[in-house]
């Protein structure tokens, strides 16, 4: 694949990817890849083409993944992916969650997959439903040649994102990214979006792998969307949707243990706002909250690394 590089801003792409931002930036930022935007917060950019493993209606009623798994909240470090820590476990980042063990399974056609065109314009949209600011978006494909009959490792992939985006720190801003697939991908692959966040030290990131299947012909055509799903199939902006509902429930936090709760702390609230800086106890141990937000009554955001870290006393 060429690897002909350009600036766009303070961010390096390769000269096949585009990105496209219009419109106001948003507030809400746990989430995943998905082309339905009736499930998502305000502010949300789906309503793109792709669609994750995880959210895939196919996937869900064979028993792949769960039908209200927690699919917003596959999270890890950032450096993660590059480090090789995910390895083997990439489609879950790193993690071990009820109703989606099986998502880390790998078979040539075990997972349903999205019909795109050689060299075709894509775009990829994210269901928002929790605060963070972005440090930057990253979309890779894997190459080709790739073990279809292996979970997924850091080495399945190309070494270079087809597109990467520079998020500034801010809110993620409205509207659909693009990304033109390789001319010389064909068959069956996965791209894997990442998504980084600047507002957790150490950084962490969201990541989602979506299945697609690349026929040769001309990449203008349109893509066939997948039953169940409600991709648009073109390549332009799409306005925020703008019904926000409540996210999937089931989360892990994976840390060192409990800490020692403090008896004169506050008793965490789902719903209250709360300060960077903020000190909780929740279920025996003391957290610190990370970033500044509202809570909306989601029990699993105290879960979170990038809003809450636990702490020592």
């Amino acid at each position: 694949m060429s690897t002909k590089r350009i600036v766009i801003g303070a961010t390096a792409v390769t000269a096949a990817a585009v990105s496209l931002f219009t419109g106001t930036t948003s507030a809400y930022a746990h989430g995943f890849v998905t082309p339905d935007s009736s499930a998502c917060a305000a502010g949300s950019t789906a309503g793109g083409d792709l669609s994750s493993r995880q959210n895939m209606q196919q996937n869900i009623q064979k028993g792949y993944a769960a039908a209200t798994g927690d699919r917003q909240s596959f999270e890890a470090l950032a450096d993660d992916f590059d480090s090789r820590k995910l390895d083997g476990k990439i489609a879950t980042a790193g993690k071990d969650i009820k109703g989606d063990e099986r998502l880390n399974e790998q078979t040539p056609t075990m997972w349903a997959k999205q019909d795109f065109q050689l060299g075709q314009t894509v775009t990829v949209g994210w269901c928002f439903t929790a605060p963070h600011k972005t440090a930057g978006f990253d979309y890779y494909i894997t190459k080709n040649g790739w073990d279809q009959s292996k979970p997924l490792t850091r080495d399945s992939f190309e070494k270079e994102p087809l597109l990467r985006i520079d998020g500034h720190g801010q809110p993620p801003a409205a509207g659909l990214h693009r990304l033109q697939l390789p001319k010389d991908h064909t068959g069956y692959h996965v791209i894997l979006a990442k998504w980084s966040i600047s507002d957790t030290n150490p950084r962490t990131a969201f990541y989602n792998v979506d299945d697609i299947n690349i026929k040769g012909g001309n990449g203008n055509q349109e893509p066939p969307t997948s039953p169940g799903q409600q991709g648009t199939g073109n390549d332009t902006a799409t306005e925020p949707p703008t019904t926000r509902v409540e996210p999937p429930t089931t989360h892990v936090h994976d840390h060192d243990g409990p800490t020692t709760p403090d008896s004169s702390l506050p008793v965490w609230d789902s719903k209250l706002k709360y300060a960077k800086g903020d000190r909780v106890t929740y279920n025996g141990t003391t957290y610190e909250c990370v970033q500044s937000y509202q809570g909306n009554g989601d029990p699993n955001w105290i879960n979170s690394l990038a809003l809450w870290k636990p702490v020592n006393g």
